[in-house]
């Protein structure tokens, strides 16, 4: 700033003196101010080109205040120049972790529209990077249902949305649903086909294995009775053959409500209720902690009730 001032004032110095060699002060030091205009004009134009050049170049060579803007602006352009290079780096990084990832990963505008997506959306469904940029996500997977799921004002990763894959018929996908940066949205679509398969041969084992064990159990349980109604049990076997009617109950029990928890996944929907009385169930419970106490000597507290076992 200083070399500026002193270049000015040589300017009206150095008219002065020519005007009064020429008593033309005025004159002199018109023509002075002018050209220093002109000389200051020709130093912004050439910052104003170099400002307006794409690629990467160094400043003019100037003086002064001009100088001083060029260099300004060269540190100003390098730390731009880093963060973007930074940026990039994270870009690279995030591309590379979520195409790694076994998911479908989609990110969707404001409007809906597709700003991003990795391979597992075009496997899953049928999204193609960056063939589809820009595209509405409702446009691609034209299914009502889902697309109300998408637009929902307040969505939240909790929420699941099953549905098949529109691009292969044998998947089925669990979608979520998240806010996402500045007024986006992050789209998870996962393959849920093998779980969903294990969870139905589950379902099928626990009604079959139901099944099958309810009719030996009932035959075991028809003699257990037939022993001690009909007095064909010795006096001393009396108590053995209680304790395995007692289990042998307890066992069919067990497997009616497996076949209860089995009809219920299966029919989700119709959910039948019934009263429980809970003092019935705990004495229940106490009779059979007892027996299986034996002579061990257990002190079985139900409430305020406090029970030993005859062990005692």
């Amino acid at each position: 700033m200083s070399y500026d001032v002193r270049r000015f004032l040589f300017v009206i110095s150095f008219s002065l003196f020519i005007g009064f060699i020429f008593n033309a002060y005025a004159v002199c030091l018109a023509t002075g101010l002018i050209l220093f205009y002109f000389w200051q004009y020709y130093q912004f134009k050439q910052l104003l080109i170099w400002l307006r050049k794409r690629h990467h170049t160094y400043g003019p060579e100037q003086s002064g205040f001009v100088d001083d803007i060029c260099k300004e602006i060269e540190q100003i352009r390098e730390r731009h120049s880093t963060r973007e290079k930074k940026l990039s780096r994270f870009l690279n990084r995030f591309q590379k972790a979520t195409g790694a990832l076994p998911d479908a990963v989609i990110v969707l505008g404001l409007n809906g529209e597709i700003d991003w997506a990795n391979k597992k959306a075009e496997e899953y469904l049928g999204i193609i990077w960056p063939k589809d940029s820009g595209l509405r996500i409702a446009n691609l997977l034209r299914k009502n249902d889902l697309t109300n799921y998408i637009n929902r004002e307040n969505p939240s990763a909790q929420e699941i949305f099953n549905f098949k894959s529109p691009v292969n018929a044998t998947l089925q996908l669990e979608l979520r649903v998240s806010p996402y940066g500045d007024m986006q949205k992050l789209l998870v679509a996962r393959d849920v086909s093998e779980n969903l398969k294990i969870n139905q041969m589950r379902k099928d084992f626990i009604a079959n294995a139901s099944h099958e064990l309810r009719t030996p159990l009932t035959v075991v349980s028809g003699y257990l009775e037939s022993f001690v109604d009909d007095d064909l049990c010795p006096p001393e076997w009396l108590a053995f053959i209680r304790q395995m009617r007692a289990q042998t109950t307890r066992m069919q029990t067990l497997i009616e409500d497996l076949l209860i928890l089995s009809r219920l996944e299966a029919n989700q929907d119709e959910t039948e209720k019934d009263v429980v009385h809970v003092p019935n169930m705990i004495n229940s419970i106490v009779n059979e902690a007892i027996t299986l106490s034996g002579v061990m000597q257990h002190e079985i507290e139900s409430g305020a009730k406090k029970i030993r076992s005859p062990g005692d």
